[in-house]
């Protein structure tokens, strides 16, 4: 399903669910706490979901998120 998430939506959404709090996803994209709050509730609206983890689970069925050596972000399944 196509949600028409912006990359931002998506690459805060990632740095979220790798960092699990908001003020850390910020520190790691340089943008303020605020503007991740904002950036997440875009993408709950979005998704139709209630927490960044189900609209994670939406956007990718269920794969967890992992770093590869080349700083891209990858995906695998959930065991």
């Amino acid at each position: 399903m196509d949600y028409n998430l912006t990359q931002r939506e998506l690459e805060v959404l990632h740095a979220v669910a790798e960092h699990g709090y908001s003020y850390l996803a910020g520190e790691v994209l340089g943008i303020s706490q605020q503007t991740v709050k904002n950036h997440i509730t875009a993408v709950l609206r979005k998704t139709d979901s209630v927490t960044s983890i189900q609209a994670y689970h939406r956007l990718y069925n269920g794969r967890r998120l992992r770093r590869t050596e080349t700083t891209t972000i990858g995906y695998e399944e959930i065991e």
